[in-house]
């Protein structure tokens, strides 16, 4: 189904899934990006800054491209988003002065593996994200010659999202690793697989998964969603709420660039 802006995934009478066109701004860091599919519960979004489910970028040596273009076709109950891999990730000083120099991609690299690996300096470095933000130091994405498409077949098959992810419209193919998000916002914040249960803050930014399976829970709206470890892929997951820049959870899959084609399923419970 779909309606002017968007279409439309029934899963049941409670949730569905909305793909978009049209980006939404103001929605923090990813908000010039086109997303993969937000959940709904009735008509309201959960995914929050979070990317939606099978949101694509591209990892080359010069940086990490995203896409701020896209169409979606209906086909036969599936639907069909071709994104152009068209925009370049920055850091910026009021949105058009870069400053991610050599002294300052180091500094940040620095920064952000203590953030991710050391949970006593993440209430520090949150203040610092939030001062940062404050001067007017934020990411944003530079339009670039596109470098061809990614096409991602969504479609449901019971209370599963199967999707298919297709890169032979790529023109430039030098990419390091394709990284598939499957993201909705920071209200999913219990985290369990084979080993482990975290909630909230404890869970961090973008650690490596090696448990089979790893599902994250909305305890207020009962919705939990899972993926799973596909071979010859590393899966990750995290979650991060600073408000306004920050607000998803969920899962990214890194893809070796030989693989021109690559299917996983979202389990929605």
């Amino acid at each position: 189904m779909s309606t002017h802006n968007s279409h439309i995934l029934r899963l049941n009478d409670k949730i569905s899934l909305s793909l978009s066109e049209i980006t939404e701004d103001g929605l923090g860091d990813s908000s010039p990006l086109q997303k993969g599919l937000l959940l709904l519960i009735g008509n309201r979004s959960v995914c929050g800054e979070g990317m939606g489910f099978g949101a694509p970028a591209l990892d080359y040596p010069e940086g990490v491209f995203f896409s701020t273009y896209a169409k979606v076709q209906e086909r036969s109950g599936e639907l069909v988003k071709s994104y152009s891999i068209n925009a370049f990730q920055r850091k910026t000083w009021r949105d058009k002065f870069p400053v991610d120099n050599g002294l300052y991609l180091a500094v940040e690299r620095r920064l952000v593996e203590k953030y991710r690996k050391h949970e006593r300096y993440r209430k520090f470095l949150s203040y610092l994200i939030r001062l940062t933000s404050i001067l007017g130091f934020k990411l944003s994405y530079q339009g670039v010659q596109s470098k061809g498409s990614v096409d991602i077949n969504y479609r449901l098959s019971g209370n599963r999202l199967m999707v298919r992810v297709d890169t032979a419209s790529l023109a430039d193919r030098q990419h390091r690793n394709l990284l598939i998000f499957t993201e909705q916002s920071a209200a999913f914040d219990l985290y369990r697989d084979e080993f482990s249960k975290i909630r909230g803050d404890g869970m961090g930014a973008w650690k490596e998964i090696s448990s089979a399976k790893a599902c994250l829970t909305n305890q207020d709206d009962d919705v939990t969603f899972c993926v799973r470890s596909i071979p010859e892929t590393r899966l990750f997951g995290g979650r991060e709420l600073l408000r306004p820049r920050l607000d998803w959870a969920g899962f990214c899959y890194l893809v070796p660039p030989g693989v021109k084609q690559f299917e996983y399923e979202v389990e929605i419970i």
